[in-house]
């Protein structure tokens, strides 16, 4: 549910309830009939309230893990090269699992959010490999191959301005 629309769905409840009440006032409806419809709406109205409440706390906790995530990515760095042994455990922490050291050397399993980021990385390195020109001449497979990134490439305005 969208914020607007769930604000909506509670006005027009509240209107529905106003127009209940107006309704009984002018005696068209009876007690009973008028006493279970008003629950009706007020329970429908508490759920509607509750759902836009988690839609609210759902993008409040959205944005936070962007706002931690884009720090972290920022400043992670520094904070590891400048950081006591806590710091420095916090930020591989949340990089990996399946901490081996061996030969002195710190082999981590990548966390599951890492390898898409990962993957693209390894796959442009493939690309611009690919695009190296050679020493002399031309190279026909390489051309062949620029090619075809050029075409993945195309879609993009910004590359392809005019």
């Amino acid at each position: 549910m969208s914020e607007e629309r769930g604000a909506c769905h509670c006005e027009g409840l509240q209107k529905q309830l106003g127009n209940l009440t107006d309704i009984r006032l002018r005696d068209l409806i009876s007690d009973d009939d008028f006493t279970k419809r008003r629950e009706d709406l007020k329970n429908q109205l508490t759920k509607s309230k509750e759902s836009l409440s988690q839609f609210h706390n759902r993008s409040k906790n959205w944005l936070d893990t962007i706002d931690r995530a884009f720090n972290f990515a920022a400043h992670a760095r520094e904070a590891f090269i400048k950081g006591d042994i806590q710091t420095k455990r916090e930020i591989l922490t949340a990089l990996g699992k399946n901490f081996v050291l061996k030969n002195g050397q710190l082999a981590i399993e990548p966390m599951d959010w890492l390898v898409p980021i990962s993957n693209l990385k390894l796959d442009e390195q493939k690309c611009t490999e690919r695009l190296e020109l050679p020493e002399f001449g031309l190279n026909k497979g390489k051309n062949s191959t620029f090619d075809a990134v050029l075409t993945q490439w195309g879609g993009y305005w910004e590359l392809n301005p005019g």
